[in-house]
């Protein structure tokens, strides 16, 4: 597939950015209110707490941590592009190494009365697939290059046939093209395959420090008599990543405020069949 920009990840960050929001404009007057709620009930010699570096902290980490998805995620964007680039270079080489064969072999049949073409490696039809035309090119090259290349070919029709050594010699630089492209799309695909395994590692430890430090902070709402902003930076239990309270794709929250995430059995399905057409675009399919 080609290289895209990878939804999860922006959806991710749409709701990220929306937490980190409230930790820095709502920290501080949060952190008041919540000392001034326990300032009464402290003993003597307890130290008054400091919510604030609290809150800071987990804004600092937080963003650190989408900041750190969102450069794994360019990295499988890049390792992804570069991937498709060379198999696109391949199809080329290939479709071209395989005129050049073909149009050898109607050569053959068309100059000379009766051609041994099993002994000079064109008895079959063109090769379908790199591997196997490589093999036949190289030994087209090989056996055209050979002391015994006038046997094969037989009677000539014309008194001055073409130059069949020569042109069959111009098939082994699109084979070395062709040679060293498979070997850079192998190591491409699993370049690919490196980018993927990291970015979903980090996407995994992101989506650990989104809820965790979500839940804390609407937690600390809670406490301190903010239903509502609390129920805003809850967390989504069924989508990692995301807030209850985010829209769906081209539409608007439905959720209730506080509520556990419910979805009708059409939502259901619309959801799996996002999901499925997400786990195919990431990253090229080889």
């Amino acid at each position: 597939m080609p290289a895209k920009t990878s939804k999860e990840v922006t959806d991710r960050q749409q709701s990220c950015g929306f937490v980190l929001t409230a930790l820095w404009q709502q920290g501080t007057w949060l952190a008041e209110r919540l000392r001034d709620l326990v300032q009464p009930d402290l003993e003597e010699g307890d130290e008054a707490p400091g919510f604030f570096p609290v809150i800071i902290a987990l804004a600092r980490k937080m963003g650190a941590s989408i900041n750190r998805l969102v450069v794994a995620d360019e990295a499988l964007y890049e390792a992804n592009a570069r991937y498709t680039g060379l198999r696109d270079q391949r199809a080329e080489v290939f479709s071209k190494l395989a005129r050049m064969v073909a149009r050898l072999r109607l050569t053959l049949i068309n100059q000379y009365v009766a051609p041994h073409l099993v002994d000079l490696g064109l008895g079959n039809e063109t090769a379908r697939s790199p591997q196997p035309l490589l093999r036949q090119a190289d030994r087209i090259v090989k056996i055209f290059a050979g002391e015994d290349l006038d046997k094969h070919l037989g009677e000539s029709i014309f008194q001055e046939p073409a130059n069949l050594r020569s042109q069959a010699a111009e098939l082994a630089p699109l084979a070395d093209d062709l040679r060293n492209n498979l070997r850079q799309v192998d190591e491409a695909r699993r370049s690919l395959d490196e980018a993927k395994v990291a970015r979903d590692k980090v996407r995994d430890q992101h989506d650990v420090i989104f809820v965790r430090s979500s839940r804390t902070f609407e937690d600390l709402c809670r406490l301190a008599g903010e239903k509502e902003l609390a129920d805003k930076v809850r967390p989504s239990a069924k989508r990692p990543g995301r807030r209850q309270q985010d829209p769906p794709e081209g539409g608007e929250a439905t959720q209730d405020a506080g509520s556990e995430e419910t979805s009708s059995p059409s939502q259901q399905a619309e959801n799996v069949t996002s999901e499925s057409v997400e786990s195919t675009t990431e990253g090229a399919n080889p």
